[in-house]
């Protein structure tokens, strides 16, 4: 590849870059059209809920569980979406006397929605709009956007601590939806990445002085191809995993015992306090990462060996990040500094091992 080429390349892949970053932290937003005002109609910002007081309403059904020696408390209620897949929650909370919520992640005090699936709450990946383990007075708005649109939602106000107390002051969930424009604009930046992307591929294809690291070179870019492009939510071992991760409510303390012992024990459903736990998933993927922009950063110093290591190692950067911020248009992905830096550390390690083979071998490098 000369020098030339990877120039344009480069600048290529920061401009739409830069275009998506501004399109989905500036303008992205602004563009959603409200479906459904405020589903919370009981609240109104001219009163203030204590969260003992929550049982009052008719609309939200309470659920307590003792778990861990704490006293976990949950209200909740079923919410009819008006056809949109995007939420907003403009919330006003004061937290106070939180005890015992770091036993866990997920302790704390929390707004959750849970889409609706055959008729009880999908727990598989709650969208948390609010999160706290911290008292003080809490004041934002947050988005969450599910995969795919549901008829209905359960909205959940949870506490799971040991002892502590919520005002709430204010809060209003709105529904969502992308108009037209909007969506022809996304699959068109999904489009630009994709001809971006198979642009290296078939370079690499195509090139005949080395052709063995040239195809390995393909191929890892495939990979990486179909790992940014595809939603979580397309690789069906995922939807196996987390079949039947589900919570049912409690009817009543009398029946909590008898519940316990022909449902859990026998359908294996999960609490609504338990999360998903696959600590060994998240390790395998991210090592994936590792060894996967590992093997294509040593693949690329063969087949672009005209070019310094430095310079390689500075490409194979350059697309780790590009296509970590390219998962911004697909649903169901997020981009992280995180894992940009997971991806940078088999950049890393290939350096370091073919920096030290050189030497070794009294090579220039």
């Amino acid at each position: 590849m000369k020098k030339s080429s990877c120039k344009w390349y480069v600048f290529f892949l920061i401009g739409l870059s830069i275009t998506t970053t501004v399109y989905h932290k500036f303008v992205h937003d602004d563009l959603l059209l409200p479906v459904k005002n405020n589903f919370l109609k009981n609240f109104s910002e001219s009163h203030e809920y204590e969260l003992n007081s929550l049982s009052k309403f008719p609309s939200l059904k309470e659920l307590s569980l003792k778990t861990h020696g704490g006293k976990h408390k949950v209200f909740f209620s079923k919410l009819k979406a008006g056809g949109g897949n995007f939420f907003g929650l403009d919330y006003d909370i004061q937290v106070q006397n939180l005890k015992g919520v770091t036993k866990e992640k997920w302790h704390g005090f929390r707004f959750s929605l849970y889409p609706e699936v055959k008729g009880v709450p999908f727990r598989s990946g709650p969208h948390v709009l609010f999160h706290t383990q911290k008292d003080g007075r809490y004041r934002g708005v947050s988005r969450v956007v599910f995969e795919k649109e549901y008829l209905s939602y359960f909205f959940a106000i949870e506490l799971f601590a040991d002892e502590g107390s919520v005002s709430i002051k204010n809060i209003k969930l709105i529904n969502y939806s992308k108009g037209r424009d909007q969506l022809f604009f996304e699959y068109g930046l999904v489009c630009i990445w994709c001809v971006g992307l198979l642009y290296s591929i078939l370079f690499f294809i195509n090139d005949n002085k080395n052709k063995f690291w040239s195809n390995i070179s393909a191929g890892l870019l495939v990979i990486i191809l179909v790992g940014v492009m595809v939603p979580n939510s397309n690789f069906r071992v995922l939807d196996e995993i987390t079949k039947g991760l589900v919570f049912k409510e409690v009817p009543t303390e009398k029946q909590t015992e008898s519940y316990r012992k022909e449902n859990f024990l026998k359908e294996k459903l999960l609490s609504i306090t338990k999360d998903l736990n696959l600590h060994s998933v998240g390790i395998i993927k991210k090592g994936g990462h590792i060894v996967l922009f590992g093997l294509l950063t040593w693949s690329l110093f063969h087949a672009l060996s005209p070019l310094k290591p430095f310079t390689v190692a500075l490409l194979v950067s350059i697309l780790a990040v590009t296509t970590e911020i390219s998962q911004l248009n697909i649903l169901s992905r997020t981009a992280s500094l995180g894992d940009v830096g997971i991806d940078l550390i088999g950049v890393f390690i290939a350096c370091t091992l073919w920096v030290l083979i050189q030497v070794r071998q009294g090579r220039s490098i």
